[in-house]
């Protein structure tokens, strides 16, 4: 399989120049298509985002009716170099076959969780991501079991990811939760810490995606395009 080649940038290194290149404005000719990178893209959806600067990597999950004919050779996290807009082999890597329902996915540098939402099997898969792969062993496992843990019961619907480190906080749509666990060395891996826990406001019904800093915590509503904010600082609120 030979990495296609996307339209995302002219010369291949740097991105073009815009005649309006204001903050926030969309720059579409920076726009990564996940259909050059997925074959068969009826039957394959993305899902996630998570960059370490230099690639931008999706989740990428096949299909029901894929699913259900065993066609899972789609079921991949797919790394996009940033301004290139071609695919790097060396962090490429499959997902366990058991992951067959990807969505938010989240990295330190070394470990990537991929939040799996196919029912009876709630969990974080977790994966090495130092290992340097190419195209020809593009099947190796990364696989780290020892970072991976169930997610607590009432989180059976997990849509997204985001971690300072030592916290890993998962949302769900079924009951618009921010769900929190421990990933500190030291401690229970996937202990949950009930505290960093909040309830969504009522029209923050449709998590999509975390992402915190030492202040706040936006969330993403698929429904109305809002990102809320809650606040990440003294006590727990349940959410502003």
């Amino acid at each position: 399989l030979t990495p296609p080649q996307s339209r995302c940038c002219d010369d291949g290194l740097n991105p073009p120049s815009t005649a309006d290149d204001s903050f926030g404005n969309r720059l579409s000719d920076n726009d990564i298509s996940a259909a050059s990178f997925i074959p068969h893209t009826s039957s394959t959806f993305s899902q996630g985002i998570w960059s370490d600067g230099e690639a931008m990597y999706f989740a990428s999950e096949p299909s029901p009716l894929q699913t259900t004919l065993g066609n899972l050779e789609h079921l991949r996290v797919v790394p996009v170099i940033i301004g290139g807009g071609t695919l790097d082999w060396t962090k490429y890597f499959e997902l366990d076959g058991s992951n067959i329902e990807p969505r938010g996915i989240w990295s330190d540098g070394t470990t990537m969780w991929v939040a799996n939402a196919e029912t009876d099997d709630e969990k974080l898969y977790a994966y090495d991501i130092t290992f340097q792969g190419s195209e020809g062993n593009k099947d190796a496992d990364r696989r780290d079991s020892s970072k991976e843990f169930d997610l607590h019961t009432d989180n059976a619907h997990p849509t997204s990811l985001y971690s300072d480190g030592t916290t890993m906080w998962v949302s769900d749509s079924d009951d618009d939760m921010v769900y929190a666990y421990t990933i500190t060395a030291g401690r229970t891996f996937g202990d949950r810490s009930t505290s960093k826990e909040f309830s969504l406001a009522a029209d923050n019904d449709n998590p999509a995606g975390i992402w915190a800093n030492s202040s706040y915590m936006w969330v993403a509503d698929g429904n109305d395009g809002i990102l809320y904010a809650y606040s990440m600082t003294g006590t727990r609120e349940g959410g502003l």
